[in-house]
């Protein structure tokens, strides 16, 4: 039915392909596709030849978000850390806007993934590539850096200290007997997450494990490393696109 539908983007017929133009919101850079439309079913009316298509998806790596953080623990109440993001895809739509918004929305914004109670936050550097003429290999991109403070870790559960909000087996791997429906996945992404760690680590902070866990709809990674007294904790999870029916 017609209610079915909620958003409408402009099809413009270019030779043998069609150009997908996103008309509702301006703020999205020219010729990118966003996730309400990337990999989506969508009618085009045509006259007669009105009929259903695909809008073309991302690679992972085109839909990608990266995390490196440098953690200095001083003692157990107070953590420095310095973060660069790199932010591709899908991953840069809540950043529209992003210049123009206000000091606390901003950092309201770059704190929400963040599992640690951040403080004392200050961006560093901040730039996109908004504003390039689109190619057919362009990608919307964001590039963050801040630095930022925590004094309240030894209130805090011992993961905390590993800043993930969502890198975690358990955020894909869930027992595949206990799945109620089919997983539908409309695009690829990739989430990498980088955390060097120096100082003093506490008694009640214990280090994650290493392991690499995979299934049809999804990979994930962990590694780590010990060198010279930083402790480097790599993260990987990557989603594929497509339908995967529930186990049975």
């Amino acid at each position: 039915s017609a209610t079915a539908f909620n958003h409408v983007v402009l099809a413009v017929p270019a030779g043998a392909d069609t150009l997908l133009l996103e008309c509702t919101n301006t703020s999205f850079p020219l010729g990118y596709r966003h996730s309400g439309v990337a990999g989506h079913q969508l009618l085009l009316l045509d006259g007669k030849n009105s009929r259903l298509v695909r809008a073309g998806s991302y690679t992972a790596e085109a839909n990608s978000k990266l995390c490196e953080y440098h953690v200095s623990l001083e003692d157990s109440q107070n953590v420095q850390l310095s973060c660069r993001k790199v932010l591709s895809g899908k991953f840069i739509e809540p950043y529209m806007g992003f210049n123009e918004s206000e000091a606390r929305d901003k950092v309201q914004l770059i704190s929400s993934g963040t599992r640690l109670p951040l403080d004392r936050l200050a961006v560093t550097s901040y730039s996109d590539n908004f504003n390039s003429y689109p190619t057919d290999a362009y990608v919307p991109q964001v590039r963050l850096e801040y630095d930022a403070g925590c004094n309240s870790l030894c209130r805090k559960r011992s993961e905390m200290l590993f800043v993930s909000g969502s890198l975690s087996p358990d955020f894909v791997f869930n027992l595949p007997s206990e799945r109620h429906s089919d997983i539908c996945i409309a695009e690829n992404e990739l989430y990498r997450e980088i955390i060097h760690l120096e100082g003093r680590m506490p008694s009640s902070i214990s280090l994650p494990s290493e392991c690499s866990l995979e299934c049809p709809e999804a990979a994930f990674e962990q590694t780590v490393k010990v060198s010279d007294g930083v402790i480097t904790i790599s993260r990987s999870l990557s989603f594929r696109e497509g339908t995967y029916p529930k186990k049975d």
